[in-house]
């Protein structure tokens, strides 16, 4: 299952919800911040099992074993399941979290699904929207902990062009093989 919400992605994005309150000086993260980056994880982890739910027939055709629906475990069922409650729970934490968080999350959900079902063969355009991931959790967590707009811009627009380079790299394992 921890291969599945790729869980070291999660983890990541809710510690970059944290890092604009350590830029606050505040000692303890108040509860808005804590609330979003348990959405933020949680979307995440949403994301990642509908993403292997409708890559598994190119996963397979590319072997990758680094996939687990490919394997069998969990079935297609789990995974659409985890999907599920990991969105629904992400949701609820969203809203508890405030607004911002909660349109942010809910966007980045529905651009997930939109990817996953029409986008994914469209490369240009899928890395610019996917890129747009990367800074997110910036935003969420500055936002909720009210961080200097300035320095939350750069690091955002950083994280950005980061997320750009990473989802050109991570195409080559996705392209489907050709046909013989």
């Amino acid at each position: 299952m921890l291969r599945l919400i790729r869980v070291e992605y999660c983890l990541l994005g809710a510690a970059a919800v944290l890092a604009p309150w350590l830029m606050t000086g505040n000692p303890v993260p108040g509860s808005a911040v804590l609330l979003s980056a348990a959405a933020v994880f949680l979307v995440a982890a949403g994301c990642y099992a509908f993403d292997d739910y409708f890559d598994r027939g190119c996963d397979a055709a590319n072997g990758r074993l680094d996939r687990p629906l490919v394997s069998g475990s969990p079935t297609p069922r789990v995974a659409f399941a985890v999907g599920s409650v990991a969105f629904l729970l992400s949701a609820i934490a969203a809203l508890l979290a405030g607004a911002s968080t909660a349109i942010i999350v809910a966007l980045g959900a529905v651009l997930a699904m939109v990817y996953n079902r029409w986008l994914q063969g469209l490369f240009p355009l899928k890395n610019t929207l996917l890129a747009g991931a990367f800074p997110a959790p910036l935003v969420i967590g500055g936002l909720a902990a009210g961080t200097q707009e300035s320095l939350l811009l750069y690091c955002a627009g950083l994280a950005y062009v980061i997320g750009l380079g990473f989802e050109v790299m991570i195409d080559i394992a996705d392209i489907a093989p050709a046909a013989s």
